[in-house]
């Protein structure tokens, strides 16, 4: 079993490698440099996460099945949770798997699930041995020291990041007031509208035709005086009328 540290110091490593393959992933679809992650250092913690539950939770896994399994299972649970948690304490999603096939609110879906499964399998066997062999190689001392000098700037990120999604939730939810306001101002509105005298709405739509007569004809003389040369005499004509106002 490792110590505290080192698994704090295994949660930033594959912190930082998500960060870097998440951050080189979306850069290159969006084809800007795009920071990923809650937090603006080079860390995506929901990856460390993962990490840590995935290694921690097979670590008596006996077979390839079995590890798949657990992994794919714990990991999913990790996803669903903090998700939840995320958009009740942000009211954003974060991620959202809405439009995939056999998701559930979004948080969890199968393909997310089987893809859990299969980064278990290379985290377990491909990638994490030769973490686990230069961590060990470390002298405990030594590992004390990082882990304190990488918490103390990452705890004050994550406190000034989590300040500043606070007031993004805050934000998005005056924003959300403002519309469900609006909305029943236009319905106050509409049934003003609705109310109106039938004789008060026959005038009303005199003034209106007729101002977009005026409009319209207004338009046409701007369209003909941009062409002040009709080569017909029907459009002389009618260029003369529009001069006199008929």
């Amino acid at each position: 079993m490792y110590s505290f540290c080192r698994w704090l110091i295994i949660f930033y490593v594959y912190c930082f490698f998500g960060w870097c393959f998440e951050s080189a992933y979306v850069s290159l679809c969006e084809r800007r440099l795009v920071n990923r992650g809650f937090i603006k250092g080079p860390l995506l913690p929901i990856y460390g996460s993962g990490a840590v539950i995935m290694l921690f939770s097979t670590r008596n896994c006996t077979n390839i099945v079995s590890m798949y399994l657990v992994g794919a299972l714990s990991a999913t649970t990790l996803e669903f949770f903090t998700g939840m948690a995320m958009e009740k304490l942000f009211k954003i999603k974060y991620w959202d798997y809405s439009t995939h096939r056999f998701n559930f609110k979004g948080h969890i879906c199968l393909s997310s699930t089987v893809a859990w499964g299969f980064f278990t399998l290379l985290l377990c066997e491909v990638i994490h041995p030769p973490v686990a062999h230069l961590i060990d190689s470390i002298p405990q001392v030594v590992l004390i020291i990082a882990a304190a000098a990488i918490t103390v700037p990452v705890a004050a990120d994550f406190i000034t990041s989590f300040k500043t999604a606070l007031n993004i939730r805050d934000w998005h939810v005056k924003f959300e007031e403002y519309k469900e306001l609006a909305a029943a101002e236009l319905h106050s509105l509409g049934e003003k509208l609705n109310n109106i005298r039938s004789d008060e709405q026959s005038e009303l739509t005199i003034k209106l035709h007729d101002r977009l007569s005026r409009l319209a004809t207004r338009d046409k003389i701007r369209m003909l005086r941009r062409n002040p040369t009709p080569h017909n005499a029907h459009l002389a004509e009618r260029l003369e009328a529009l001069r006199r106002g008929k």
